[in-house]
């Protein structure tokens, strides 16, 4: 893309429909997105790609389905894991070096929204939203890829059908925001210092029969 127009497209190649993209983002650190992988029998693996070209290839393991872990969220450099009983880890992945923290557990009610960094301290940080009540809550990490403190955000009952679909540092104040849209198609934000909410915004309306697609723009 350039901006809003496409200016070119190229094919990739082929892979067995056994395969699935978890995500995208710079897993060796070159300053150029790359495909995170998984197949049905749990192997782990990276494109490290250069534009439309796939540069090199990595396997970072095998975690069997059969284990209850599965990948719930990938961001550049980082893979976070969570099992059927509400444990989490994060993998730490430099090109094919993988460091995983464990991170601890929450009830499987507590969704994981996003990852962003909400402080500003250059780390990013767990988003999440009980399915229940609707409570906005974090976790901040730090460097090590521990959890440094928690802290309870707002709340934003289900019934009011309001959803979060996307973080990223929306006002450039160098900390991510929360973007949330309703049932109606009607966008709105949450402008976060820390796990304060400073400000929030409106951006309009876009109906119900469009989604919003760029997941993972942190």
């Amino acid at each position: 893309m350039n901006g809003l127009t496409m200016s070119s497209s190229a094919g990739l190649g082929n892979v067995p429909i056994t395969w699935t993209v978890k995500g995208t983002g710079d897993m060796n650190g070159d300053g150029k997105g790359d495909l995170l992988w998984q197949d049905g029998a749990g192997d782990v693996a990276i494109w490290f790609m250069n534009g439309s070209a796939v540069a090199a290839t990595a396997s970072l393991g095998t975690v069997a389905p059969a284990s209850g872990w599965s990948i719930i969220w990938a961001t550049p450099g980082e893979i976070l894991w969570r099992n059927s009983s509400g444990d989490l880890a994060l993998w730490q992945v430099n090109g094919s070096t993988v460091q995983s923290t464990a991170l601890g557990n929450v009830p499987n009610n507590w969704v994981v929204q996003g990852m962003g960094d909400f402080n500003g301290d250059g780390v990013r940080d767990l988003l999440f939203r009980d399915s229940t009540s609707g409570t906005v809550a974090m976790w901040f990490l730090n460097s090590s890829g521990t959890v440094q403190s928690t802290a309870s955000v707002a709340s934003v009952p289900i019934a009011a059908n309001w959803s979060i679909v996307e973080t990223g540092d929306f006002d450039g104040d160098g900390r991510s925001d929360i973007f949330w849209i309703d049932a109606s198609g009607n966008l709105a934000f949450w402008y976060m210092n820390g796990a304060t909410v400073s400000s929030t915004g409106t951006l309009g309306n876009v109906g119900t029969t469009w989604s919003i697609q760029s997941l993972n723009a942190e």
